[in-house]
């Protein structure tokens, strides 16, 4: 699990984020700042080149992005089966 601050920009549709901590089996992580800028996980000037997803398609079972390095992202929403 990953977790750091993000930035919600609303005219854009676009949300940036930064890692910050990644917890495993219980066990939490700071990572450093070298080690996110190598990995592409944060930008040395925050928000410029921030790792984020353009969103372009969002309703009640189902979001689309574009990442900020070209990818797309797909989510669907996870009902309880009964």
């Amino acid at each position: 699990e990953f977790e750091g601050s993000f930035r919600w920009l609303e005219d854009q549709r676009r949300l940036e984020f930064d890692f910050e901590e990644l917890k495993v089996g219980g066990f939490s992580l700071d990572l450093p700042d070298w080690l996110r800028g190598m990995a592409g996980m944060k930008s040395s000037t925050p928000y410029k080149k921030q790792p984020a997803f353009n969103f372009v398609a969002v309703d009640e079972q189902i979001a689309a992005a574009r990442g900020a390095g070209g990818g797309v992202a797909l989510w669907l929403r996870n009902e309880l089966v009964k």
